[in-house]
């Protein structure tokens, strides 16, 4: 009995699977890595369940003298005045379910005058089109004036169906909002009721002080590393699936295929990132296009990710690029080739899973780049805005406090602390991968 010869595949895989044992061998024995992993995993774990943790609501403000800028104190260090209304949030799929059955009922109507506001302004932009072609003077000022009345109307009609779902929701979140949380998943609310159900009105006190709020600053810390970790890590995501793609494509067609995506690249390099994202940030927030967005389920900071990630692509583009050229020509390359396997195939299924150690070594370096983007933007408040809570905000709003009659030192430390711990084990995790998946970096 003969046994067919092994594909190209099965050779690949085999070194590749021997190659992350190997890796993974020699990442565990640099202590600094694994500290640095341990470090990123206990924050991502923190943060991930930090609805059940017995925090303080971190939206939860009480404005007496004492709590204004209380300093850090761990006297005592358990508070037992939590209060969430469980009876409230019984009662909500019922009042949610009539809600939503109203709204069954009225938005065939509601859709139907949307439908003709649209079409309304269509109609009218069509008529002053056509008068400009046979030669009236109208400028695109006195265009928006004549359609000023007919988008007021739109709007007014996309907004009635806007606050129906808002109205849903609100209900939704009325009794967590109550107790001070910012707006919370179906998942985050479970873990809110577990919480109350396993600590009760227990609560740390404000280890890390208060804000002029009366804010505990510990739990605004802890809610702060979700949306800084998320924009890290959705952000990193758009931009490798933008740059790996792109370079991969510039790298394997070369040529003026290469040349002109190349030039492309080199144009957007020259301009300034912080304008481009004041930029699109500004477009994205005109009314019109909000209220779009927001009627589709995207809200301002899933729009703030996107467009962070949409501009953090280029030198991954130009990484992956390099190494493709480097691969195209190889054996495998070319019997897949030969055996008639399309551009699309070579690419995704046997140049860039070879490029994958370089991606990933590079990924840990892109995701503190773009935390800390973030956090800049926020510093600046062209980021995340309140209700929302970042490390960069958090850090803004202390720096505001800091005067040379008091400085209140907590408000900036504790933040910066966070941001700073997880950045720095972003770069030792990065640097030992990169040592472990290339061991003549160690020679060095």
């Amino acid at each position: 009995m003969t046994t067919a010869p092994p594909t190209a595949a099965d050779t690949l895989a085999k070194p590749s699977a021997s190659l992350g044992q190997e890796a993974w061998r020699r990442l565990k024995k640099d202590k600094a890595a694994m500290t640095a992993l341990a470090v990123l995993v206990a924050i991502v774990v923190a943060a991930l369940l930090t609805p059940l943790l017995p925090l303080q609501p971190p939206d939860a403000s009480d404005t007496r003298l004492e709590y204004q800028y209380a300093p850090p104190t761990a006297s005592p260090v358990w508070l037992h005045n939590f209060e969430l209304d469980t009876e409230a949030i019984a009662a909500a799929p019922a009042a949610v379910a009539k809600l939503q059955a109203q709204l069954d009922d009225d938005l065939p109507q509601l859709e139907a005058d949307l439908a003709a506001a649209e079409a309304a302004v269509d109609e009218r932009s069509a008529d002053i089109d056509r008068q400009i072609a046979e030669g009236a003077d109208i400028s695109a000022e006195d265009k928006a004036s004549r359609l000023q009345e007919l988008n007021a109307a739109e709007l007014a009609a996309r907004k009635t169906i806007y606050r129906r779902y808002a109205e849903i929701e609100d209900t939704i979140q009325a009794p967590y909002r109550k107790a001070g949380f910012p707006e919370l998943g179906a998942v985050s609310r479970w873990m809110v009721r577990t919480r109350y159900a396993i600590f009760g009105d227990s609560q740390f006190n404000a280890l890390f002080g208060r804000d002029l709020l009366g804010r505990d600053i510990l739990s605004r810390t802890f809610w702060g590393a979700r949306i800084s970790l998320m924009v890290g890590l959705v952000a990193t995501i758009v931009s490798l699936v933008i740059g790996v793609t792109y370079g991969a494509v510039s790298g394997y067609f070369g040529g003026l295929v290469d040349d002109i995506m190349m030039r492309i690249v080199d144009v957007l390099y020259s301009i300034p990132f912080i304008f481009v994202v004041i930029f699109i940030l500004t477009i994205l927030n005109e009314e019109r296009i909000a209220e779009r967005l927001q009627a589709w389920g995207v809200t301002k900071i899933t729009v703030f990710y996107v467009v962070v990630g949409a501009i953090y692509w280029l030198t991954m583009a130009r990484v992956v690029r390099g190494q493709i050229i480097s691969l195209k020509h190889q054996d495998f390359v070319e019997a897949a080739r030969s055996l008639g396997a399309r551009p699309a195939r070579i690419i995704f299924r046997h140049l860039l899973p070879n490029v994958f150690s370089i991606v990933l070594v590079y990924l840990t370096l892109t995701i503190p780049r773009v935390m800390l983007f973030e956090a800049f933007l926020s510093f600046l408040g062209l980021g995340v805005q309140p209700p929302d809570v970042s490390w960069g905000l958090l850090a803004n709003q202390g720096i505001e406090v800091i005067t040379p009659i008091k400085i209140y030192w907590w408000l900036v430390l504790f933040p910066s602390l966070a941001l700073g711990a997880t950045l720095l084990a972003l770069n030792f995790l990065g640097d030992g991968l990169r040592d472990a998946l290339d061991p003549r970096m160690k020679d060095r």
